[in-house]
């Protein structure tokens, strides 16, 4: 049962009738499953009584004895991910004016119901679980902020995240999966979240230490896992990171100003040098608070008569950068990916993976 499923996630096909189809009219589907033939209802009957065992052990498992069979090792990966719409209606999400109106009708109905009666109070549970996450997110929104109007959950899947799928189908209540993969294409580790990419790296590569039985030397990534967390996971773990910053993978817009990274940073002098050669010098500094990160302010009196003001500042005081103590580490790779080995080693990583695809590897 288990070949027959395996052999149908691997060509694509997941659906429990599609499987059922499957094991009767693909000759290579009848050898690995062993000649047999359920119907859709007894592959659904399989997965739900083994729930628990087809979980993250049995992954690790099989992707371990599959590493050995093929010989193939974890030491360079790249990484991935994409969007999955979750299973509840999108046609059920909650505004939160809703969402408080159906915290109160599950509590009136619990008092209403026998103390005994455990679907209200398994509501009420629901319900006030949900208000907590929609309560959180919305705070979240406050301090970013961004628009609080529009926040929506789902009263049955209150884990996923309204947010835009891929591929122009618009927003739903949806899931970010991620995965990690060698240079033979196989799958070392995975891990979803509701709506980070970047916050599920420490538990890849863990996972991945797991299945090989050692660390990662090289980790590929794309322009979206450009982060300092992710940076910061790499460098504690000692593993060579190649990943390129967003903007370098878009052609400049003419009202765009310069970015950040267009000045280059000087330790000797403390200084950063603009596109047209002018030095920025240090104006203040200011220590971390409880609401804002430490950071160094740079400016120049030397815009007045530039002839890139217009690309660069519209402020009548000129330009000034803002450096972070994280910005010593993402500098440093900005130079790792300007080198020329490390672009030719990124290459080999495909321009648009896709873990609905073939992940990573050309």
């Amino acid at each position: 049962m288990m070949g027959l499923i395996l052999y149908g996630v691997m060509n694509g096909v997941s659906s429990l009738r599609d499987l059922e189809r499957l094991g009767r009219l693909d000759l290579g589907c009848m050898w690995v499953a062993g000649g047999i033939a359920p119907d859709h209802a007894s592959i659904g009957c399989f997965i739900a009584f083994h729930e628990s065992l087809l979980t993250q052990d049995f992954f690790e498992s099989l992707t371990r004895s599959i590493l050995k069979a093929s010989g193939s090792d974890a030491k360079r990966l790249a990484g991935d991910g994409t969007v999955i719409e979750a299973a509840c209606s999108h046609y059920r999400l909650l505004k939160e004016e809703a969402l408080r109106d159906r915290v109160r009708g599950a509590r009136e109905a619990a008092l209403q119901a026998p103390n005994d009666d455990e679907a209200a109070q398994q509501e009420v549970a629901q319900t006030e679980q949900c208000q907590v996450i929609f309560d959180a997110r919305k705070e979240a929104r406050r301090k970013n902020g961004k628009c609080e109007e529009t926040l929506r959950i789902s009263a049955d899947e209150p884990e996923a995240m309204v947010q835009r799928l891929k591929r122009g189908r618009g927003f739903a209540a949806s899931y970010k999966p991620s995965v990690l993969a060698n240079q033979n294409r196989i799958i070392v580790a995975h891990a979803v979240d509701a709506s980070s990419e970047t916050s599920v790296m420490a538990p890849l590569l863990d996972q991945s230490v797991r299945v090989s039985g050692s660390n990662a030397d090289e980790l590929l990534l794309d322009a979206g896992y450009f982060h300092d967390g992710v940076i910061a996971e790499t460098l504690a773990r000692d593993i060579s990171l190649l990943c390129p910053e967003g903007r370098e993978h878009q052609a400049p817009k003419e009202e765009e100003l310069f970015h950040k990274s267009r000045f280059q940073y000087d330790p000797a002098s403390d200084t950063y040098r603009c596109p047209a050669g002018q030095l920025l010098r240090l104006l203040n500094k200011t220590r971390q608070t409880a609401l804002s990160r430490a950071q160094r302010v740079y400016a120049t009196t030397a815009c007045g008569g530039c002839t890139l003001r217009p690309r660069c500042t519209r402020s009548a005081l000129g330009r000034t950068i803002k450096s972070y103590p994280e910005d010593e580490t993402r500098d440093a790779l900005r130079m790792v990916m300007q080198q020329p080995k490390a672009r030719e080693i990124f290459r080999q990583r495909c321009q648009t993976p896709s873990v609905n695809a073939d992940p990573v590897f050309p």
